[in-house]
């Protein structure tokens, strides 16, 4: 499991541990509640809620875009229909933006988290001006200019979230990168590593069988010195018996002797440059 299935599958654990938060309090509402109605609104967000949670279980593996954004629009909305049937700008449910804010930043590197957390001021601010304007009645009464308190303090902690969260989530996309790419530096090195271990088993093998055979030119320089002796006994031979052929003969062996020589003192250099020390 790599860096962004490990985030994203705690992410989406956290985001079903704030939905529990949530329902408990819901639930604590729905006992105070005298009205009828209300328990309905109050389901309706938490299975809202929740099914926004299982479409972002399901799609989190996902690179769609399409999904992504729908995720965020879908959490954008039900953070504000949150806020508004909980109390408006007096909610206890408002770090509810929180949830789409995070899961920007997790979603969308570098701009995704403060992009979103203005998008939840925006959704705020047209929900006070909803209020101000008497298309929607605010739930509870506030007083004269804590609309504006309550709008700045969420901005500022929604973009300070988003960017924050941004940030470390870009730090940590980095160092998986960073990891991902010493892993395959470390792969082809470990590669080369095994050719380099099978190549010297090759060359010690190759020195092996040379050191078997290193010396043979001084064993077979001692018999051709008997050979040498012999020939010289032979042309006297020859000589005394005035015979032609076996003269030839003898000066054709002491001319292949001589080339024999000539390769033994190849083999006596060679010997020497390969630096082959084997004892005698």
């Amino acid at each position: 499991m790599n860096y962004r299935e490990r985030t994203l599958k705690w992410w989406s654990n956290l985001r079903w541990f704030m939905i529990l938060i949530v329902m408990c309090v819901g639930s604590l509402e729905i006992l105070k509640s005298k009205t009828t109605y209300q328990p309905l609104v109050y389901l309706g967000v938490f299975g809202g809620l929740i099914a926004l949670n299982l479409y972002f279980h399901l799609h989190q593996r996902q690179e769609s875009k399409f999904a992504i954004i729908i995720q965020i629009i879908l959490d954008v909305i039900f953070a504000t229909l949150s806020v508004h049937l909980t109390g408006g700008p007096s909610s206890y449910f408002s770090w509810l933006y929180l949830i789409p804010v995070i899961t920007a930043s997790l979603l969308i590197p570098k701009t995704g988290g403060v992009t979103t957390g203005m998008i939840g001021t925006f959704s705020l601010l047209g929900l006070l001006a909803l209020y101000r304007l008497g298309i929607l009645d605010a739930p509870t009464t506030t007083p004269d200019g804590f609309g504006t308190i309550f709008l700045l303090s969420f901005t500022g902690l929604f973009c300070i979230a988003g960017f924050v969260v941004n940030y470390l989530n870009d730090l940590s996309i980095d160092a998986g990168h960073d990891v991902t790419r010493s892993e395959h530096e470390l792969s082809v090195l470990t590669e080369n590593l095994d050719n380099v271990l099978i190549e010297n088993k090759r060359l010690e093998k190759i020195v092996a069988d040379a050191s078997k055979i290193i010396w043979l030119d001084r064993d077979i320089n001692t018999h051709l010195c008997v050979i040498s002796l012999t020939l010289k006994k032979f042309k006297r031979i020859a000589i005394e018996l005035e015979n032609d052929e076996l003269a030839t003969a003898s000066n054709d062996i002491s001319d292949s002797v001589n080339k024999i020589i000539v390769i033994l003192e190849l083999m006596e250099k060679f010997r020497q440059e390969s630096g082959i020390k084997i004892e005698e």
